[in-house]
């Protein structure tokens, strides 16, 4: 389990390594059904989580709230020649990774969708794919991959999580 540094999860005390076995008192089997027991509740409410770490059982209150949009969606579509041309990326936050199905909340850019017919879906660039670096520049954020961009390069190198794998490629400009 990964435990943001801030948010409800943090707040209630929830630390890496935890296995949580029931929610409000209701036995739980894995990640689905701590996400749904936690689903039908009403934000703004709050649950009773049972912990098992190292050993002990623990009981933690947990407040119930959407999931923190930290740093801002800053969403954008990229329109300069680039191998990410008619794509539209968003700052990821912990909030974009629930919505996108992300496993983690890695920090970073995530790819939000691909124009059809665009050079970014010629060149393989899927929704869901969080653009690490471009010809050697960590991107932080959507004005560091426009930026990036915007740069001619005559050979691309690019670095992409796509789920667990690491994906590093070059590409002619």
């Amino acid at each position: 389990m990964t435990v943001a540094g801030e948010g409800p999860a943090f707040d209630a005390g929830l630390k890496r390594g935890d296995v949580i076995t029931a929610v409000d008192g209701q036995s739980v089997e894995d990640a689905e059904s701590v996400g749904f027991r936690l689903a039908v509740k009403p934000l703004g409410g709050a649950a009773t989580l049972s912990v098992l770490r190292e050993g002990r059982t623990l009981s933690l209150p947990l407040k119930l709230a959407a999931a923190p949009e930290i740093p801002p969606r800053d969403v954008l579509t990229i329109r300069s020649r680039s191998p990410f041309q008619g794509a539209e990326v968003m700052n990821m936050s912990p909030a974009v990774a629930e919505e996108l199905s992300l496993e983690g909340a890695p920090d970073g850019v995530v790819v939000a969708s691909v124009g059809d017919g665009s050079t970014a879906a010629e060149v393989g660039v899927q929704k869901g794919d969080v653009v690490v670096a471009v010809n050697g520049l960590k991107i932080a954020t959507t004005r560091d991959l426009e930026k990036a961009c915007a740069e001619h390069a005559r050979l691309w190198d690019l670095t992409i999580k796509r789920g667990a794998q690491t994906i590093r490629t070059q590409l002619g400009g």
